[in-house]
Parts: C-alpha cells; sequence; structure tokens
C-alpha cells in the first residue's frame, strides 16, 4: 500500500493515488492486500479461538491490523475498499467465535469515525446521497443505480 506513494510506481488516476504502475498495465494494490488480510485473519482466528471467544483483547489485535490498513487506504483515498476491509475483518472475527456484544460495541465504536470520513468529502456525501435517492438525478449520479434497478426491475439480470 506505500509503494503507491512512491514517484514513479504509484500513478494517480482521477485523483486518487492507488494504482501501481507496471509500464503496459497497472494494478490496485489493495487487491493483493485484501488477499493477505484475509490469509491472515483466517491463521490468527484459529490461532486465537480461544483468546477471540472470552476476550475483547484478543479482537484487538487482527482488528488492529485492519485499521492500520485502513489508515493507508483513507490516505490514497479510497473509502470504499476501507470500508470493505472492515467488514470483512469484523466478518471474519465473528465467525471465528467473537462475541456478537463485543463486536456490536466495536461497530458502535467505528460508526461514528466512518460517517466522518463519509462526510468529510463532498464527493462521497455526493455519492451517498445518489444511492439513496438515484432518481432525483437518474441520468447523471444515479444513473448506474437506476439501470439496475430497471434491469432486476424487467425481469433481466444481464441488462
Amino acid at each position: 500500500l506505500l509503494l503507491v506513494f512512491v514517484p514513479g510506481i504509484g500513478m494517480r488516476v482521477n485523483g486518487a493515488r492507488r494504482w501501481i504502475n507496471l509500464g503496459v498495465s497497472g494494478f490496485q494494490s489493495v487487491e493483493i492486500v485484501k488477499l493477505i488480510l484475509i490469509v491472515y485473519l483466517a491463521s490468527y482466528l484459529v490461532r486465537h479461538r480461544d483468546a477471540v471467544h472470552a476476550r475483547m483483547l484478543g479482537v484487538c489485535k487482527p482488528l488492529g491490523v485492519a485499521v492500520l490498513l485502513v489508515g493507508l487506504l483513507l490516505a490514497q483515498p479510497d473509502f470504499g475498499s476501507a470500508t470493505l476491509l472492515l467488514a470483512v475483518t469484523l466478518g471474519m472475527i465473528w465467525l471465528g467465535g467473537a462475541r456478537l456484544r463485543n463486536l456490536g460495541l466495536l461497530a458502535a465504536m467505528a460508526m461514528p469515525a466512518l460517517a466522518w470520513a463519509a462526510l468529510f468529502e463532498d464527493y462521497r456525501l455526493k455519492r451517498l446521497k445518489s444511492f439513496l435517492d438515484p432518481w432525483a438525478d437518474p441520468f447523471n449520479e444515479g444513473f448506474q443505480l437506476t439501470q439496475a434497478l430497471i434491469a432486476i426491475g424487467r425481469g433481466e439480470w444481464f441488462g
């Protein structure tokens, strides 16, 4: 994730610096990070199953790793991937045996930070508004969602 900030390696596309230049092509480093995080979480949760189930402290280490990665993603900025990493992390911790009460408490503590991050940038707020009411601007901001709803409403999966 840090390579995207190195001049000559990281590419800026549409205002975000999240692509790694490979000459003829490029890729987003977060795709590799997603796989590595899933393997790490699975390994950790198997090895520390009792601690994850019994104590909140058992949940803090994998969550800390995810929060570090989320911080790097928000610096790029990549709010969508950051949110996805947090959701996958919480889901895997829950499947790994953590108490739902502990996860609910963690989610409640994280919600204000996520809400602030979502509302901090104008384009994120604009996307959120277009998601909540795609029919307000069905030919620009809400185009993709309205077309998907029309296709599903007509009984078509492939548009």
